[in-house]
């Protein structure tokens, strides 16, 4: 969308709010895997403090300065908005990363380990909330790139090469939208189904290691050889 406003969406059809909003999702992905990279990590340099008060101001300027920028591309020419705005931001984006990083990891350089960090365990509500992520996030994909290919109507470029053809037809977004949360149970009974096939086999371990352990010494017997009792009562 070339221009500022959509006939249909208004000031959702343009690529500034897209922008800022993925720049912002990629600001918050990345402090997500810092606080990880942190956690369970003491500082002791004499200074981690002024540190923590740099990397929290370049964080939340950083976050302002998308902001800003996404919302000032309302007010001026596509050119503008494409060829400084949105590097603007990816360069804002990009000195975060490059600024927070050598930071942390000099930080934690000389870090006292408070606990240990063991991958694969969490709580019952961390399960959860990881699979109602994985719901939403499908949801959201499939909704918002429906929305944005059928906000262009019967345009293959909108306002410049119209779709003549008798098949220049979108359904309406509530049928879409029925469509997608079924794809979305459809592939989330899929990978249930994958795990639960997983779990098969390390059940099948686990009852293959029980019956042995029931052996005398953990060996197997020999082929026709007395049980242990029988011998006793010889």
């Amino acid at each position: 969308m070339g221009g500022t406003h959509h006939p249909l969406l208004g000031v959702f059809g343009v690529m500034s709010a897209k922008m800022t909003v993925a720049n912002l999702m990629i600001l918050v992905t990345f402090m997500s895997f810092i606080m990880y990279w942190r956690a369970g990590k003491q500082e002791t340099a004499t200074w981690a403090k002024v540190a923590r008060s740099v990397m929290g101001a370049v964080l939340v300027l950083a976050g302002i300065a998308v902001i800003v920028l996404g919302v000032w591309g309302y007010f001026v020419p596509a050119i503008i908005r494409i060829n400084y705005f949105s590097t603007s931001q990816v360069l804002t984006v990009l000195f975060v990363m490059l600024t927070i990083t050598p930071l942390t990891a000099l930080l934690l350089k000389s870090a006292r380990t408070t606990t240990e960090m063991v991958w694969g365990r969490m709580p019952p509500r961390a399960g959860y909330a990881l699979v109602l992520n994985a719901v939403m996030v499908i949801l959201l994909m499939t909704l918002m790139g429906y929305a944005r290919s059928s906000s262009r109507v019967h345009w293959h470029v909108y306002g410049v090469m119209r779709d003549s053809s008798q098949y220049a037809f979108s359904p309406a977004l509530g049928y879409a939208a029925a469509f997608m949360a079924l794809n979305t149970f459809l592939f989330c009974m899929l990978v249930a189904f994958i795990f639960w096939v997983a779990t098969m086999g390390d059940k099948g371990k686990a009852a293959h290691g029980a019956s042995k352990g029931e052996l005398p010494h953990g060996v197997p017997a020999m082929a026709g050889g007395a049980p242990h009792h029988m011998d006793q009562r010889s």
